[in-house]
C-alpha cells in the first residue's frame, strides 16, 4: 500500500513589507543661527545661513516625506511667556528659510518649547557671561523629518 505523505498546509500570503520611514533629527545651535536673544533673518549669522543651506540640501534629498517638525528652544533666562514666543519665532524663521530653499512648507509644522526641554542644567541665578555660555546648548532649533532619504 502506498505510504501516506503529510501535506504541508499552504503558506498564507505574506503582507508586503513596507519600509518604515526613516526618522532623523537635526539640531542647530541657535547661537550659530541668530545673535543672542534674536530671531529674525536680519539677525541671522552667516554660519547659520550656511548650516541651513546644508540642511535644506539634505532635506530636499528625502522622498515620501510625511512630516518636518521645526522646534525652537531657549535657555532658562527670561519668563516662560517671553521664551515661548522667542522659540516659536525662531522656528518660524527657520521654516521660512528652508521653504525658500525648496523644502515643502506644507509639510513643515513649527512649535516652540521655550525653556521646557533643556539639554544642560547650569548653576547660578545671576545672568553672567559664564551662565550664558553654559546654557548655550539649550538655545537651539531642531528639525525632525520622517521620510525616505534618496540614496
Amino acid at each position: 500500500a502506498p505510504e501516506k505523505v503529510a501535506e504541508a498546509a499552504p503558506t498564507p500570503p505574506q503582507p508586503e513589507k513596507i519600509p518604515a520611514p526613516e526618522y532623523e533629527k537635526f539640531v542647530l545651535g541657535a547661537d550659530a543661527l541668530f545673535h543672542f536673544d534674536r530671531y529674525t533673518r536680519k539677525f541671522m549669522l552667516p554660519e547659520g545661513k550656511q548650516k541651513l543651506d546644508e540642511l535644506a540640501a539634505t532635506l530636499n534629498r528625502y522622498t515620501g516625506v510625511q512630516s518636518f517638525n521645526v522646534i525652537g528652544h531657549t535657555d532658562r533666562i527670561g519668563s516662560h511667556k517671553y521664551n515661548d514666543r522667542l522659540s516659536l519665532r525662531r522656528a518660524a524663521t527657520v521654516k521660512q528659510y528652508l521653504a525658500e530653499k525648496g523644502v515643502d512648507a506644507n509639510l513643515m509644522k513649527i512649535s516652540g518649547k521655550g525653556k521646557r526641554q533643556p539639554v544642560v542644567n547650569c548653576p547660578g541665578k545671576k545672568v553672567t557671561k559664564k551662565l550664558k555660555a553654559c546654557l548655550q546648548p539649550n538655545r537651539r532649533v531642531e528639525v525632525e523629518v520622517r521620510g525616505e532619504r534618496k540614496k
